[in-house]
């Protein structure tokens, strides 16, 4: 069994592997982050890359900023109910 020295030594592990796995988040090329402290915006517009922050007291907000276009000419598109002379369907 463990003893008391042993058991704080795990204990400690743990608590740093959880500080340092909630510390550091990855800003992608297509992202954009905020970073809050308590609700309050401390840092904006963080670019692409590996960040760090504080755990408990930091949050951070990551918004996708691709922009999506379309290039196509606007056709129209004849309905054929009313090609038919059906007039019932203009009233």
């Amino acid at each position: 069994m463990f003893n008391n020295r042993a058991l704080i030594g795990v204990i400690v592990l743990a608590l740093l592997a959880w500080f340092a796995s909630a510390s550091f988040y990855v800003v992608n090329e297509t992202q954009r982050a905020i970073k809050l402290r308590f609700g309050e915006v401390i840092e904006n517009n963080i670019g692409p890359g590996l960040h760090f922050k504080l755990p408990v007291f930091n949050t951070v907000r990551i918004f996708d900023v691709r922009v999506q276009t379309v290039d196509s000419v606007a056709t129209r598109y004849p309905d054929r109910r009313l090609q038919g002379g059906d007039r019932r369907l203009l009233r």
